[in-house]
């Protein structure tokens, strides 16, 4: 899919603007936010599917009762990415799975050499 002038427009404007008022800005925030989750989520809706996963590191709780989810952060502390998740939505969270959050780094690298 191509992205790129939604890229242009969000994030690297965001990011000069930032820059130029002497913020320091975060592009990976801001496109998971506003285009990298919702195009994947609503690519994968377009074909049935309900959730996306991707290889962040952290770890996605859901409370039953309240329908809420909560970002937590990944099991191994060192490569957790719940910052770059941070300003996602309820709606964007709700179709999101995290399969690495509940490994280790090297756990993961063990896994894919035995699968190939």
């Amino acid at each position: 899919m191509d992205v790129s002038q939604q890229f242009k427009k969000k994030i690297i404007t965001y990011f000069i603007n930032e820059y130029k008022h002497n913020f320091t800005p975060n592009p990976c925030v801001i496109c998971n936010q506003k285009i990298k989750i919702d195009t994947l989520i609503n690519f994968a809706r377009s074909y049935g599917i309900y959730y996306v996963a991707t290889g962040h590191y952290g770890i996605i709780k859901r409370n039953r009762a309240n329908k809420e989810v909560y970002l937590c952060r990944a099991k191994d502390t060192t490569k957790d990415q719940t910052y770059f998740l941070s300003k996602l939505s309820q709606t964007q969270l709700r179709h999101l799975i995290l399969p690495l959050g509940n490994m280790l780094k090297k756990d993961v690298y063990e896994f894919a050499r035995q699968n190939n």
